[in-house]
């Protein structure tokens, strides 16, 4: 059936009206001309579906194609679904309304109760199934939608990781993210403790608490695979010591999440030397269970330089300290003395003061090492420093290789 031109007429005035009390009552569904328009389309096609359901005295069957595609507009601008549906039910009751008062003053009173009973019946169905369509509409287009965004990004992320010459134009806007400006990068994974017990949003969460702590509300986050995020948290100003500080102390680490920052660094180049180094400082914390929730690269970087090799480090923590690699407790003491005392500079006071034992169990120690050496600790202190070092964050040295 055709509805008259007075009926057209009433529903695109009705729709106008609509679509302001939705608007006035839930801002969040606005979002410019484009989208205000749109909604005044999907206002239009209802109320005129309701109208030629009303004459035909026929059941609605599914929302408009136009209530359909606003839906999915809100999914893309990420419009929360309760206010989508919020939209609708204020625009029922309204309509409700709205027609009811048109019997009031169109329809003689014999034949008002009928209408009355016959509106109330068909908007009651017909708010029902725009509801259910609405709601399955907005979360497949919301699962598209998040798919789609989510790969351009990873594969725009990776694009930027290769060495060659990346185009910039069109990136930022994409990722959301300067990536001109400071960076500094990290992983956050999911420890195997804890697989299946962290949820991704969680671990997602947590790196936008560590980046709200150095003054970045919107972080780069992509994530690798089901249980690791790559992360870059940037700015327009250098990253300082103090910021790497406010990170280490968080207050409120994730139960079960471990991350690994890296260098601090600008520009592109930057943006994938910071990546890099995070993801060399992880692999240092996989080769040594270092404990804690957070290692950095400023304090992991010589470990992980010399561990690129895991064979070779090996080698060279037996080359340079010989028996001074045993696994026993009293040598591990004796190393530990030897690498706090060259980390002072070589001062017996402050290695003292540092390990709370007197000055000349210092020196017994040091003794001590040069015997288990086979040379001074004087010699080759760059080389004794570094296998100290390595030895000490990766531990177990019984698992090391002998010349």
């Amino acid at each position: 059936m055709v509805i008259g031109p007075a009926a057209v007429e009433w529903a695109v005035w009705a729709a106008d009206r609509l679509c302001h009390f939705v608007l006035d009552n839930i801002r969040q569904v606005g979002g410019g001309p484009g989208p205000i328009r749109m909604l005044r389309q999907s206002a239009e096609s209802r109320i005129l579906d309701i109208l030629v359901h009303l004459a035909e005295g026929t059941e609605p069957a599914h929302a408009t194609e136009y209530a359909v595609a606003v839906a999915a507009d809100f999914a893309r601008r990420g419009v929360e679904l309760q206010h989508a549906l919020g939209g609708i039910t204020l625009g029922h009751q309204f309509l409700s309304r709205t027609l009811l008062e048109l019997v009031d003053r169109e329809s003689p009173a014999a034949q008002r109760s009928g209408a009355y009973r016959t509106i109330s019946d068909l908007l009651f169905r017909y708010h029902n199934i725009q509801l259910a369509d609405v709601a399955e509409a907005y979360k497949a287009e919301r699962v598209r939608w998040a798919a789609s965004t989510a790969a351009a990004r990873r594969a725009t992320v990776i694009s930027l990781l290769d060495e060659s010459e990346a185009d910039l134009s069109g990136v930022g806007q994409l990722l959301n993210y300067d990536v001109t400006g400071h960076h500094l990068a990290l992983l956050a994974w999911t420890a195997d403790s804890h697989l299946g017990k962290v949820r991704p949003e969680q671990v997602h969460r947590f790196v936008g608490r560590l980046a709200r702590r150095v003054g970045c509300t919107n972080p780069l986050i992509v994530p690798e695979d089901d249980t690791t995020l790559w992360a870059w948290i940037g700015r327009a100003t250098a990253f300082s010591d103090d910021d790497l500080a406010h990170i280490r102390t968080s207050p409120d680490p994730e139960e079960g999440v471990l991350v690994a920052l890296g260098d601090r660094a600008r520009g592109l180049t930057g943006f994938r030397a910071s990546h890099r180094t995070a993801a060399q400082t992880r692999r240092v914390v996989t080769l040594a269970a270092t404990g804690g929730w957070l290692a950095d690269y400023d304090t992991l970087g010589l470990v992980s330089l010399l561990t690129g090799d895991p064979d070779s480090a090996s080698w060279f923590i037996a080359r340079e300290l010989g028996e001074l690699a045993a696994a026993d407790h009293k040598t591990a003491d004796i190393r530990e003395t030897v690498r706090v005392y060259l980390g002072t500079g070589g001062s017996l006071v402050a290695a003292a003061r540092r390990l709370q034992v007197a000055r000349n169990t210092i020196v017994y120690r040091l003794k001590r090492a040069e015997e288990l050496r086979g040379r001074p600790v004087r010699d080759r202190v760059a080389e004794l420093h570094a296998a100290l070092e390595l030895l000490h964050v990766l531990g177990n040295p019984d698992q090391l290789s002998r010349p």
